[in-house]
């Protein structure tokens, strides 16, 4: 039996190696289960020398196997890749360690992807690929990233570039999409404004009844300030005795505001718009997609027209999604539906400024809801940036004024006083919004955490085991109960009612998603594709895992070790690291060749970022060359006047340069709109009073992550700011803060931070620095 056994393993073995085909680890597996007893036999040495060496090294001829035939298939898809971008961007070129990320099939593999490599790309040539030549159904791809950002730009290159109707979801999305598949239940995603308003609801409805409960809430957190200021304002703390319902305090707040502002409303009130246009927020204190759809709403709320902003239609325009119309309004019950696209017949915002598949995406877009409202023999009106008629220029406000006009829409102009109310209705916590906001934090950290339901016991067995006083112990102990009450309050309006936050939805879908083995419906994907892999916390690596196993799908992650720079939020580098081990049979693969930095860049933050033995060695190549690429510019007091003249120069010596302006922390930023020197314009849009024209964005170096610009200049890079000194935190925000990766090398997530800061350019990366050697970051001293 034990020569037979021996016989038909070899055979199969060679079958194997016969097919002209990649044999992913799994199915080696399966081929190793089926002789495990004979693999185990002590005795096998005794046998055939095929036979011992497919014991011994089996793996590494089925490693040979599949090189060779992605080595093949190179050349056979050739000029499929060759001509792969032609219809969208013709300068798009894959080279061969894309090519072979592409033509992998391996069950795992981990794509590490350096910064400015192509990763973006790459993802969408592998979507297409497997639906074009191995024929994969598009339903049977998810693709999941992190941020709405990051979704929109993979959605853009591959459903409406390449035309492939694949899954392109948030990690949220997904859960969510899980979670009303187990529950078999509307259910309704709560966003951040509904959370705050649970808050707000406490204190309206839970403490001003019990006013001794709402001073102890007062008295204890008020202890605790964020930044310098309290939890509770000094006005709040000094009124809200006066009133026995919240309504009444808030109407004594709206009073004395419009008292200490009645002289100047309209200098207040303009201001506030501007900055809710910049924030594309509207008077009513909606977030909308662009500035003029804000332009839009005010005005129609200035007008005294009442609309709802993307309401959904009673119908789908298509299977994929709710239409929701920008706008709608009704007048005699009827309803007008309003859209905005945002084109223009203008040169300065015309359409010449959109790519060919956007600008087309757009007019698509446009005919499908025209014949949509055409057939519904609705009332529609079609906004654009700019339309050009008889040799006259019209805004979309202009037009908007016509369309209103022609279905008879009446107007009633609201005064200042009216508008200033609305503002001040925005801001009900305004008084005690870092109250709202610490509580959120709290709540939030505990949701993420696995053991969510055990959190009482979690600060239960903190307290004990600190050596402080016992007063101090009593302390944290009654604001454990005080935060206790509160949290129960907030999960009373979630789940019983039918909602979920976005803790909710990773949480519930890997605690149930087991039990859906029978019933997977909408959820059995062949491939599983994650994007920014170096990001993935816990709770993630959970829930892409659960799902692989349960669709028994491939799983194909792409990041960048070198750019693990959320561990606040929850990202473990360690399951970057392990890879293999929490994968078996995972396949690393490696795309060196960067678009964006210059060779001598990269070779000078190679060395810096690799000085942590612990990140993966990578060799990023570039065809760039750029002599001096990182420049230190030095000030003594006034570190804005001297970024002004580091815009100066980009701007002289080229007017059309993207300058982006990065600061480890948000407050060197509003310190650089307060300097009077610059104003802050619309997103992240910078405006230099002495270079007005300058193209220029501002924004930390965490939101930079995966952005680039011609230039980039990096603020105080100072001994406090790289690496960064983070200030005290309460307690409770720590204790259920994800507990990090403890890396053994010093500071190496501020190393990776000082990293993506500088690679964010395509040219040069200005450190600006204090004159002070002593005031100096040592990371700086570390490049030279």
């Amino acid at each position: 039996m034990f020569v037979l056994d021996g016989e038909e393993c070899v055979l199969e073995f060679r079958q194997l190696l016969k097919q002209n085909r990649y044999i992913p680890f799994r199915e080696y597996q399966e081929f190793l289960n089926r002789y495990d007893d004979l693999f185990r036999r002590t005795d096998i040495t005794n046998e055939t020398e095929e036979l011992r060496t497919i014991a011994n090294s089996g793996y590494e001829l089925i490693q040979k196997h599949n090189q060779a035939v992605i080595d093949h298939q190179l050349v056979l898809y050739r000029d499929y890749f060759d001509h792969m971008f032609d219809e969208i961007d013709p300068s798009i070129h894959l080279d061969e360690e894309q090519r072979r990320a592409i033509l992998d099939q391996e069950d795992y593999s981990l794509i590490i992807a350096g910064a400015g490599a192509g990763k973006t790309t790459t993802m969408a040539a592998k979507v297409k690929f497997l639906v074009e030549q191995r024929n994969v159904s598009p339903s049977k791809i998810a693709v999941i990233s992190y941020t709405n950002q990051a979704t929109e730009e993979l959605e853009e290159r591959i459903r409406y570039e390449f035309h492939l109707p694949v899954h392109v979801m948030t990690f949220h999305s997904l859960g969510m999409q899980v979670v009303r598949h187990m529950f078999n239940t509307p259910l309704k995603p709560v966003v951040e404004g509904e959370q705050k308003q649970i808050i707000i609801d406490f204190v309206k409805q839970e403490l001003f009844p019990n006013p001794s409960l709402l001073d102890d809430y007062v008295e204890t957190f008020n202890a605790y300030k964020v930044g310098e200021y309290p939890l509770f304002s000094k006005g709040f703390v000094a009124n809200y005795k006066k009133f026995r319902t919240f309504d009444e305090y808030f109407a004594d707040y709206k009073k004395r505001k419009l008292a200490e502002n009645k002289d100047q409303l309209l200098k207040i009130v303009t201001y506030r718009m501007e900055n809710y246009l910049k924030d594309f927020r509207t008077l009513k204190n909606e977030r909308v997609k662009s500035e003029a759809e804000a332009r839009i709403a005010d005005f129609l709320f200035y007008n005294g027209i009442p609309y709802e902003y993307e309401q959904p239609y009673p119908e789908r325009i298509d299977q994929e999604r709710a239409y929701l119309p920008d706008f709608t309004i009704y007048v005699d019950d009827i309803p007008i539906y309003i859209e905005y696209y945002g084109l223009s017949t203008s040169t300065h915002h015309g359409t010449n400024t959109l790519s060919k598949r956007t600008f087309e995406k757009y007019q698509e877009i446009r005919h499908k809801k025209r014949v949509f409202h055409k057939n519904h023999h609705n009332r529609y009106i079609e906004l654009d940036y700019e339309l050009e008629i008889d040799g006259k220029k019209l805004s979309y406000l202009d037009i908007l004024k016509i369309e209103l006009a022609k279905y008879h829409v009446p107007m009633k102009p609201r005064s200042l006083e009216e508008i200033y109310d609305q503002i001040l209705d925005n801001n009900v916590e305004a008084e005690f919004f870092n109250f709202v906001n610490l509580m959120l934090d709290i709540i939030a950290k505990i949701k993420a955490n696995v053991n969510r339901n055990r959190y009482l016991d979690k600060i239960r067995e903190f307290v004990i085991s600190q050596d402080v006083p016992d007063s101090l112990k009593s302390t944290w102990i009654h604001e454990a109960k005080l935060l206790s009450r509160l949290y129960s309050y907030y999960e009373s309006q979630i789940l019983p009612k039918s909602r979920v936050d976005f803790a909710d939805m990773i949480y519930y879908a890997n605690k149930y998603m087991t039990s859906m083995r029978d019933n997977l419906s909408g959820l059995e994907y062949d491939y599983i594709i994650i994007d920014e892999y170096q990001d993935i916390s816990l709770d993630r690596y959970q829930f892409a895992k659960n799902l692989s196993v349960l669709s028994n799908a491939k799983v194909i992650s792409v990041g960048d070790d070198w750019q693990t720079i959320f561990s606040f939020a929850g990202s473990r580098i360690d399951l970057f690291y392990r890879y293999s081990q929490l994968f078996a049979g995972s396949k690393q693969l490696f795309i060196n060749h960067t678009y964006r930095n210059s060779q001598q860049l990269i070779n000078q933050v190679g060395q810096f970022i690799m000085k942590n033995p612990l990140q993966i060695k990578k060799d990023l190549i570039s065809s760039k060359r750029q002599d001096h690429p990182i420049r230190v510019r030095y000030y003594m007091d006034d570190e804005f006047a001297v970024l002004e003249t580091v815009i100066g120069e980009i701007y002289e010596q080229n007017p059309n340069q993207h300058i982006l302006i990065l600061a480890r922390r948000n407050k060197r930023l509003r310190d650089m709109f307060e300097s009077g020197q610059f104003i802050k314009g619309i997103g992240t849009r910078a405006v230099s009073k002495k270079y007005p024209n300058a193209y220029i964005d501002a924004m930390s170096v965490h939101s930079a992550k995966g952005l680039g610009a011609d230039q980039v200049i990096l603020l105080h890079v100072t001994d406090t700011d790289f690496p960064c000194i983070e200030p005290e935190r309460m307690w409770l925000v720590k204790l259920f803060t994800p507990t990090a990766f403890e890396e053994e090398f010093p500071d190496a997530e501020e190393r990776r931070v000082f990293y993506v800061a500088l690679t964010r350019t395509k040219n040069q990366v200005y450190l600006l620095t204090p004159s002070n050697i002593d005031k100096q970051s040592r990371f700086l001293k570390e490049l030279f």
